[in-house]
């Protein structure tokens, strides 16, 4: 049999991680409700702090009181035990308060979009479009530039030096100046709708990318589950070996098999870490920063009854077509006359003071190539409605595409939750008992215990297509 002094080192080495990384993901899961301002912490604050300090002295009470009482109770190296327990309670609390001065601020996924919409540099440039088109409106009622010509010299007879001052105005017709106005309102209109497509895109690239690193983050559970499994059967493995009862190729599997997972662990790491750059990217957040992760894995969305009626880029289309039936009304106002008005003074034989007015009209007598703007125009009025009729059809499509792909990971789902890992977790702990005790071999072992793994990688793989299933079908109905 082991000493007292090995049998608690064996005891530490098996459950010192799985409940110290069972403590510190409970812990680190209630942190934002712990220290959360929004409307209704003062309800969510008290549970949080009583859960995080049961979980502190739950493990407190595992990793240091239990191993003190039971070395004093056998009466073995008592003094050397205690010296250690309180060394590993130092250790315990230095690591907790480095883990608290070292936390990274935690965002929601509201949070996140609402980052986005303030900070990103797509809605800026969209806002400094719509700007852009506002400040053009006031073009539209202007004019040409006032003439204003002078003569002097014998203009009126051979013997006297006379003058003659003209001042004209052309001023277009009134009606081409409304026309003028009412598209420019419209184009600021279109770059307001056009930032509501940014806006849409924005929000649905935030929440595909959010949904990764959660996802992620619970593949980041599933493998240190597997790697506890692989590190008990590795250590199985060479208890068998060193009884005699199987050969070194079962113990060297079961290294390879615990470093194959430590490598994918390490490359999902790296994985999240670009999903994070992502994300800081699109919400314009220079500083590191952590997701909250409280939202359910999967996403839920309420369908719009109305259909593509609130689709942004149909409301583009809408009103490019409305856009360019202003401006087909702008060309067609310029084959009407311009008017003219003047004011005329000058001398006649030296005789100052001789002043009248005049007035007249412009008429385009030469309208070929205006009529030809006319007809361009009334095209391209074409053009959009028939974009309209193509992006109608591809929506239609895509949205029943996507709801039927949404309703098949439904019921994947479904069964995950209700059969498939529960059957994982039930495959996994009774193999890795039977094989312990010696019931099964390790070969058996390792196919149950690959089938669970690919069980759980196959429900987030499914969890990953339906919530983007979700995106598609809430960008395609403009959902906010």
């Amino acid at each position: 049999g082991l000493t007292v002094s090995e049998r608690l080192k064996k005891g530490l080495e098996l459950r010192f991680r799985p409940v110290i990384m069972t403590a510190a993901v409970a812990s680190l899961g209630f942190l934002p409700m712990a220290i959360s301002q929004s409307p209704g912490a003062e309800v969510q604050r008290p549970l949080a702090t009583v859960v995080i300090g049961g979980l502190i002295t739950a493990t407190f009470l595992t990793l240091v009181v239990i191993p003190v009482v039971y070395s004093i109770v056998m009466g073995r190296r008592e003094k050397s035990l205690k010296a250690k327990s309180l060394g590993m309670i130092i250790f315990l609390i230095l690591i907790s308060f480095g883990s608290f001065a070292q936390l990274k601020p935690s965002l929601s996924l509201d949070q996140c979009i609402q980052e986005a919409i303030q900070k990103n540099a797509f809605l800026k440039t969209g806002n400094l479009e719509i700007q852009t088109a506002e400040a053009l409106i006031a073009s539209g009622r202007d004019v040409p530039k006032s003439t204003l010509d002078f003569q002097y010299g014998k203009t009126q007879t051979y013997f006297s030096q006379d003058y003659t001052v003209i001042a004209n105005q052309n001023i277009p017709w009134p009606t081409q100046l409304r026309a003028q106005v009412k598209a420019l309102t419209s184009q600021k209109m279109l770059a307001e709708k056009r930032l509501k497509v940014t806006q849409i895109l924005v929000k649905s690239s935030v929440k595909w990318i959010y949904y990764q690193i959660l996802l992620q983050n619970q593949q980041v559970k599933f493998l240190q589950k597997q790697d506890s499994i692989y590190t008990q059967m590795k250590r199985a493995a060479q208890l068998k070996f060193k009884e005699g009862e199987t050969n070194r190729l079962e113990l060297v599997a079961a290294e390879a098999r615990l470093r194959e997972f430590e490598q994918k662990m390490k490359a999902l790491e790296l994985d999240r870490k670009v999903n994070y750059q992502q994300l800081a990217y699109w919400i314009s957040h220079p500083e590191p920063f952590q997701i909250s992760g409280l939202e359910k894995l999967t996403m839920s969305t309420a369908m719009d009854k109305n259909g593509l009626v609130n689709n942004p880029q149909l409301q583009v289309l809408d009103q490019q077509i409305e856009s360019g039936k202003l401006q087909l009304q702008v060309e067609r106002e310029k084959l009407k006359p311009d008017l003219r008005l003047g004011v005329v003074s000058q001398s006649i034989e030296n005789h100052a003071g001789q002043n009248f007015i005049q007035a007249g009209i412009g008429i385009p007598l030469f309208a070929k190539g205006q009529k030809a703007k006319i007809a361009a125009s009334e095209k391209q009025v074409e053009v959009y409605e028939s974009q309209k009729s193509q992006n109608m059809a591809q929506l239609a499509s895509d949205l029943s595409a996507n709801l039927a792909q949404l309703e098949k990971h439904q019921s994947s789902l479904a069964y995950y939750l209700a059969t498939a890992l529960p059957q994982a977790d039930w495959l996994e702990k009774t193999a890795l008992k039977s094989y312990q005790q010696g019931e099964i071999e390790y070969v058996e072992m390792l196919q149950n215990a690959q089938q669970a793994w690919q069980i759980r990688e196959q429900y987030l793989q499914e969890v990953l297509a339906h919530n983007q299933s979700i995106i598609q079908i809430e960008t395609i109905l403009g959902n906010e």
